[in-house]
């Protein structure tokens, strides 16, 4: 029933961006090796991450701006960690400056997507890609579209590995909350990646443990193995 992530990744610097006069919590950011994967003409970078030098509603420049790539040591430094304007911030659902995200009133009330045709037309290419039909799948005119529409080239057979791919659908769907199972499913959520460690060997933490309430209200049910 709240959908005011504006207020969960930007610094409060950025109120004077959107009009916001509730002040932002900060903390929600793009990982800097993610943030790589996009090609520099790929469209979806600047419309799903806000990034580089800031201004107000007017144009005025502010002074700061959000820097997308920093090394991932600064994330651990106990003298600090990573400064107020590392990584680039969620912009995939434009805010509102009209002045109604006040403080209890903070939800925006624009769409957010639950289910979209491009995800359907990414399961379907995966689908064909598992199958190795991948000349098959960059054939498909809606996955060229996806392509296109983002302003690059469709793919060929040799550039569409399930590793692009795993990679293309977090491009795509940056924000749309999907990449935990995609994390799984490409075999991605244990390994070591930006700020993780390497958890390979705890494969039980694929799935969630069950919670307590739930145990205590049905005692034919164990806990998930490991937990």
């Amino acid at each position: 029933n709240s959908f005011y992530l504006h207020t969960l990744t930007l610094e409060a610097a950025s109120q004077a961006t959107f009009n916001i006069p509730a002040a932002p919590w900060s903390g929600f950011l793009c990982q800097p090796d993610f943030f790589q994967t996009y090609a520099e003409q790929d469209l979806r970078r600047s419309q799903s991450w806000l990034y580089g030098p800031q201004v107000d509603l007017s144009g005025k420049d502010l002074g700061f701006e959000y820097t997308p790539v920093f090394p991932e040591e600064k994330y651990y430094n106990s003298n600090g960690g990573r400064g107020t304007y590392d990584g680039a911030r969620c912009w995939k659902w434009h805010y509102q400056t009209d002045g109604s995200l006040k403080e209890y009133t903070v939800s925006m009330d624009n769409d957010f997507a639950i289910f979209r045709y491009a995800d359907v037309v990414l399961m379907y290419v995966e689908a064909l890609v598992r199958q190795n039909r991948t000349s098959a799948a960059i054939q498909l005119a809606d996955f060229k579209k996806i392509r296109t529409r983002a302003g690059l080239d469709a793919y060929t057979t040799s550039q569409l590995t399930i590793d692009e791919l795993y990679a293309e659908r977090g491009r795509e769907l940056a924000w749309e909350g999907w990449r935990h199972e995609d994390m799984i499913r490409f075999g991605k959520y244990l390994k070591k990646y930006w700020a993780h460690p390497d958890q390979s060997s705890e494969t039980f933490r694929n799935v969630f443990p069950i919670p307590t309430d739930i145990l205590n209200a049905n005692p034919k049910l164990s806990q998930n193995k490991d937990y």
